[in-house]
Order: structure tokens, then sequence, then C-alpha cells
């Protein structure tokens, strides 16, 4: 599946890197699944179900949660993150002509509280600052990164009964005709 390619540089710092992902790729499938199921693990356990329950249900979950990706951002870049060339999460970021939006950031359990998730955040700003557009993200309300967020700048924009919608403005002003209203 061809992907637009966003305009950001994809070398993070000099150990961390972002590589488009390729979904026909089996490995990167693999490893964006163990991504993906190492945020959930924690909520899975309070379920008493089975390993294999567990794993099936994660399996059709990301399924699900990938063609809503697609499909709702259809021109969104779907990178894998690596530390010293070694894959370490995932980044799904959209670009539209008024934002750009954080649609999925996660790391694997050993790759967190090393810095790399705010080293990526500021780097996304900072290619915010070079386009004048705002980044927007939604998280989940009981989610811990939401502090991570809010030290990084990002304010809160709307608060539902799961999700927060934050954003992060850069200093430079928008031009008049551009839109400072939210992506929904």
């Amino acid at each position: 599946m061809s992907r637009k390619k966003l305009q950001c540089d994809l070398q993070v710092s000099s150990s961390l890197s972002m590589a488009a992902a390729d979904f026909n790729d089996a490995p990167t499938v693999k490893f964006l699944y163990q991504v993906y199921r190492s945020t959930r693990l924690q909520e899975m356990a309070l379920t008493g179900w089975s390993p294999d329950q567990v794993d099936t249900f994660l399996h059709q979950q990301f399924q699900f949660q990938h063609r809503d990706y697609v499909t709702r951002f259809k021109d969104a870049g779907f990178y894998i993150l690596l530390f010293e060339q070694k894959p370490c999460g995932r980044l799904y970021l959209d670009e539209t002509p008024e934002h750009l939006m954080v649609i999925d950031i996660a790391l694997l359990p050993e790759f967190r509280q090393q810095g790399l998730g705010t080293a990526v955040l500021e780097h996304v700003k900072a290619y915010s600052k070079k386009t004048g557009k705002p980044v927007f993200l939604h998280v989940d309300n009981t989610n811990p990164c939401r502090d991570l967020y809010a030290r990084l700048g990002f304010r809160v924009k709307d608060t539902g009964p799961l999700q927060t919608l934050m954003f992060w403005q850069p200093d430079r002003v928008l031009p008049a005709n551009r839109s400072q209203r939210g992506p929904y």
C-alpha cells in the first residue's frame, strides 16, 4: 500500500529514526501488532481470559483499528520508530492543510521511560513550527501519557467520557486564511 510521505525529517536524533511501515510485509505487520498488544495487556489482565482468548481478541482489535486508521486517514504517514536501528515503536501521523494529527504513538515496554516518546513528539512539534500548523492528539482519559503531553505543552481542547483531545500550537502565527479549528 503506497502512502503519502510527510515532509518532516525521518531522522529524529542520532539514535532515533522513523521508517515508513510497509503493511504488505508480514514481519512489519507482526511487529506493529506486538506494539499494539503491549499497550493493551494491562487492560486484558482484568478480563480473566486465557492467553489464547486475549491474543484472538487483540488480533481482531488490531485489524479493526488498522482498517479504521487507513480508511479515515487516507494520506497519513505510518512509521516504525527505530532506536539504534532496532524497531521500538510506532508513530502514525496525519497532515492536512490545517493541522497535524498524531493518530497513534506507542513504544514497546522496554523502550518506555527513556525519553524516546518525548523526542518523537518534540520532533513533530519542530515540524509543526516549520509548517505553522497546530498538532492534535487524542489520549485515553486513564492513560498516564496525558501528563507527559501536558508537560510538553499540549493543552486540553475537549474532554469526552473516554478520551481527551489535546493540541499544541506553534508560536508562529497562522495566515488569516488558514483555519485554527481542531480536526473534529
